[in-house]
């Protein structure tokens, strides 16, 4: 049960960042006093997301490594790191410009 509610949680966390970015997609200036503020609560929720989600994955990868083997969470860390930190570095260089 601890699985389906992280996957709740995830999920809501997932989709709660993906609609704080929605107002950029539409045309939203970044000069537009509540860019900022939006750009945060999407940055902490999809941080929220990673923490309860990618946890689970992330625990049983390290797991599987320090055992030896290297199994399917492994390649699933990987890419949840590597797409959380892509992101989290686009968002900052562009918000810098």
């Amino acid at each position: 049960m601890p699985l389906v509610s992280a996957s709740g949680s995830c999920g809501g966390a997932a989709l709660n960042a993906m609609v704080f970015t929605l107002p950029h997609y539409a045309g939203m200036e970044d000069t537009f006093f509540l860019a900022g503020i939006f750009e945060l609560i999407s940055a902490a929720t999809a941080t929220a997301a990673l923490i309860v989600g990618g946890s689970y994955f992330i625990s049983r990868a390290w797991a599987g490594l320090r055992a030896g083997a290297m199994h399917i969470d492994t390649p699933i860390s990987l890419g949840i790191i590597a797409a959380f930190t892509a992101r989290s570095s686009a968002g900052c260089s562009a918000s810098a410009i």
